[in-house]
């Protein structure tokens, strides 16, 4: 149920006010010009003036003199206006209009005094002040005008009566720049381009005093009005009484103060309705933006729209607004910087309660409570919170209490599509509710620096359907007594637990969802400017129920972020928010990652290397491939940003011709020594071990060929022959001169053929050992001289080494031969004979 809307739809329907003015244009019959010679003052035009009357003041004359009257009084309907092609405004007696008047003023600035009391209503015969204007059952018309300074009193003041203002400056008044009473006949204060900024004593009052035919009078329309550094005990910029209503569009308020209640605005049975607002820096003891009080009148009722608020400080309760026993409705409202010992932003006590589309950050958490608390909440009306989103609040206050996003107590609240993350709070409850109702639908609740999400006490049954829970101790928990805790369709993430309490637990329910939400990629709790969209592939995406109903009656069905009401959290369900398509590319806000050019969505084709993710995937613009290494040219080291298998660290594949680990060394170098391989155009016969390539030093006897040479890597001296000791008989590996097929060159000390001896065992070669060695070649110098060899008698040579040269005799024979070798004896006997008869034959 919305009532506040509506009901301040017809006021604003029924306190349309038919404002009357003269038309100031000078003729020849009207004009009066001051000074003149029959005009030489102001007051001397006023006292023959007429109605319908142009008063000019000329003040490049040199007899003008705007001191010459204190004050001037009239009770015609005329125009008073300064020279508009002269820089300067006419300065001007102050006026007292009065009986119906009607009065323009233009291009002029009142800096006389008029002595005046307050004299309506119950309030009459207060003390007098020094008055700009004074105003009673007429109207004026002021366009392009100033007021003087006034240390001691208002401005205006005026009663029953219609006041305009356009282009006006008011500053540096003592007391209220503009006092606005209406106690019988309707009246109307219309502000436009008006500035009323260092007014001590505040701003604007406005009063109405009911009778018997009306039920309250008086209504204020301002329009682009400036309101800066004024102070009051209430409402410094704005004080309405039993005002009929007050409607503000596109005016700022800043630097105000007020020492009691309403920084800004302060309202008692009055109605406020603003549209496009600004508050700046506003400080009160209570309701630093808005106080809204009933008494005793038809109660006070505030709708604002659009409002943007910077800075907004309370003594007490409620840092922004204050609504007592009122209703209070706020659209579309950005608020920043808020501090309050409760309600940094709203507090709330009896009335009703309407919240939509709201963005809290950087609030305080004071002793009782965070940024909403709302107590004794209207019974028949259930405060109403759509699509608030809380995030970031202020350093939490050491003696912080429960509730630091909402605070109910003996109170009920629907909270709708809203969203909190990255709160901290060093208390339990992110929502806290004593002895009243809670109804959570299609809520995020994300990374808040809670222990407990929501907490209910004192009988307090909450229901939770369609909401995110990620990121805290401890989902819902009751206590004291709390009556029940039920819901479905929940998603739970990142929670040690997900409910507890005495009293009945039927969470986490049916269709619990257990996964991570997935949100979209941009998205960072702490950082408010980011939003908790749901990703494609989010598990929260249609894992709920379309047919929740979720109020008596439903609504119109409203789509959430992928036209599915089905999805869990803060933007699926009927009051989703309606995310815009910005750039008219078909996808909408949380989809689209950069709703502002309709080239970059994702199904968009993504255009490589210039620093825009055209298809939204969240990738490196700079790594085509998606292997997280960018190209060279880009900062990073991938050769190959067409294949996600090629990078630095990928795993390289030899001899295909490919560098897989852009390292650019040859594939055909596996073992990396600077020489590819054999069979690969390279002559390093060991691929494998780096220690091994054509120019690596050879290590002997290892059994490895370290220099790939391709001999024997036990035959050190390349010889041919193998070393002793490794298989070989080369007796010294380290000379390729020795070996045992080498020639031996007999006494130089050297075994060049390995045998053991210094010289060889068969000299000439003759198959045969010489007997010196062992062997049974007589003669080893001789390769004709050896056992076997033909024996050539009488020739003083032994040729078959038998020890006997047999004589040849004559004939053939052979004296002496025998047929073979003599007995060992036998052949000694012989052989001394014929020594003994070769001496006897000799010569004497």
């Amino acid at each position: 149920m919305r009532p506040l809307p509506l009901l301040l739809a017809a006021l604003a329907a029924t306190s349309a006010d038919a404002q009357a003015s003269v038309s100031c244009a000078a003729t020849g019959s009207n004009l009066m010009e001051v000074p003149s010679a029959r005009y030489p003052t102001l007051g001397d035009a006023m006292s023959a003036a007429w109605d319908g009357a142009y008063v000019q003041v000329d003040t490049t004359s040199s007899s003008w003199d705007p001191s010459a009257d204190a004050y001037v009084i009239t009770r015609h309907s005329l125009c008073i206006v300064g020279d508009p092609n002269v820089s300067t405004r006419a300065e001007i007696p102050a006026l007292k209009i009065y009986d119906g008047a009607v009065v323009e003023l233009e291009h002029v600035e009142i800096v006389g005094e008029y002595e005046t009391t307050y004299d309506w209503g119950e309030n009459a015969t207060q003390v007098v002040h020094p008055t700009r204007i004074r105003i009673t059952g007429a109207e004026l018309y002021v366009t392009d005008a100033a007021l003087s300074p006034n240390a001691s009193g208002p401005g205006i003041v005026a009663l029953d009566s219609t006041v305009e203002l356009i282009n006006v400056e008011i500053t540096g008044m003592g007391d209220r720049a503009i006092y606005h009473v209406t106690e019988s006949d309707h009246g109307a204060l219309v502000l436009q381009d008006v500035q009323l900024t260092d007014n001590t004593g505040g701003a604007v009052a406005m009063y109405s005093q009911p009778d018997a035919q009306s039920a309250s009078l008086g209504t204020g329309h301002f329009d682009a009005v400036t309101f800066a550094r004024n102070a009051a005990d209430v409402g410094a910029d704005l004080y309405a009484e039993q005002v009929y209503q007050v409607d503000i569009t596109d005016s700022t308020f800043e630097s105000s103060v007020a020492t009691e209640d309403g920084g800004a605005i302060a309202l008692v049975d009055a109605a406020l309705q603003g549209v496009n607002l600004t508050f700046i820096d506003l400080t009160a003891g209570s309701g630093a933006v808005v106080h809204a009080d009933t008494d005793e009148g038809f109660g006070s009722f505030v709708e604002l729209e659009e409002i943007v608020i910077e800075g907004a400080a309370s003594l007490d309760l409620g840092g922004a607004f204050v609504g007592l026993d009122a209703g209070i409705g706020l659209f579309q409202v950005e608020a920043t910087d808020l501090e309050a010992s409760g309600g940094s932003f709203l507090y709330a006590e009896g009335g009703y309660i309407e919240l939509e589309d709201i963005d809290i950050r950087a609030f305080e958490v004071g002793p009782d409570g965070g940024a909403i608390v709302i107590e004794d909440s209207e019974p028949n009306y259930v405060p109403y919170l759509l699509r608030v989103r809380v995030c970031g609040n202020l350093s939490p206050r050491a003696d912080a209490g429960e509730g630091a996003m909402l605070r109910l107590v003996r109170a009920d609240a629907e909270v709708l599509n809203s969203v909190a993350q990255g709160i901290d709070g060093p208390r339990s409850a992110l929502i806290d509710v004593s002895d009243g109702t809670l109804a959570l639908l299609n809520n995020t609740f994300v990374d808040n620096g809670v222990p407990v999400v929501v907490q209910g006490s004192a009988g307090s049954p909450i229901y939770a359907s369609h909401n995110i829970f990620m990121g805290s101790d401890l989902g819902l928990h009751g206590v004291d007594g709390f009556t029940s805790l039920d819901g479905d369709h929940n998603l739970w993430w990142d929670l040690p637990d997900y409910a507890t309490g005495s009293g009945v637990v039927a969470v986490p329910g049916y269709g619990a969802v257990y996964d991570d939400p997935l949100f979209w990629a941009p998205f960072d709790p702490w950082d408010c400017d980011t939003h908790p969209y749901l990703s494609y592939a989010s598990p929260a995406l249609d894992a709920g129920v379309d047919e929740v109903q979720y109020r008596d009656p439903p609504e119109e069905p409203r789509v959430s972020v992928d036209t599915a009401r089905a999805d869990i959290g803060a933007y699926g369900g009927p009051d989703a928010p309606l995310l815009d398509d910005l750039d008219g590319d078909s996808w909408i806000v949380g989809l689209d990652c950069d709703d502002q050019v309709a080239a970059v969505h994702p199904e968009q084709g993504e255009s490589w290397y210039d620093g825009v993710d055209a298809d939204c995937d969240g990738e490196d613009d700079y790594d085509a491939d998606g292997d997280g290494h960018r190209p060279s040219a880009y900062g990073g080291g991938d050769c190959e940003d067409n294949l996600a298998d090629i990078h630095p660290g990928a795993e390289e594949v030899w001899y295909d011709g490919v560098d897989q680990d852009c390292d650019g060394a040859s594939d055909f170098d596996a073992d990396q020594d600077g020489e590819d391989a054999e069979g690969y155009g390279g002559a390093d016969c060991d691929d494998a071990d780096a220690a091994v390539h054509p120019y690596a030093e050879e290590i002997w006897y290892d059994g490895l060929d370290q220099d790939c040479e391709g001999g024997s890597d036990f035959d050190a001296d390349a010889d041919g022959e193998d070393a002793e000791g490794y298989g070989g008989t080369d007796c010294d590996d380290t000379d390729p001169q020795i070996n045992p097929v080498a020639f031996d060159i007999d006494g130089d000390g050297v075994d060049q053929n390995c045998d053991g001896l210094d010289g060889s065992r068969d000299k000439d070669a003759d198959q045969h050992e010489d007997a010196a060695v062992g062997g049974n070649d007589c003669d080893d110098n001789d390769a004709s001289v050896h056992p076997g060899a033909p024996e050539i008698p009488g020739d003083g040579v032994d040729q078959d080494c038998d020890g006997v040269d047999p004589t040849a005799i004559s004939g053939g024979g052979c004296g002496g031969c025998a047929a073979g070798p003599p007995p060992s004896g036998l052949w000694l006997f012989w052989a001394l004979s014929l020594a003994l008869r070769r001496r006897r034959a000799a010569p004497g």
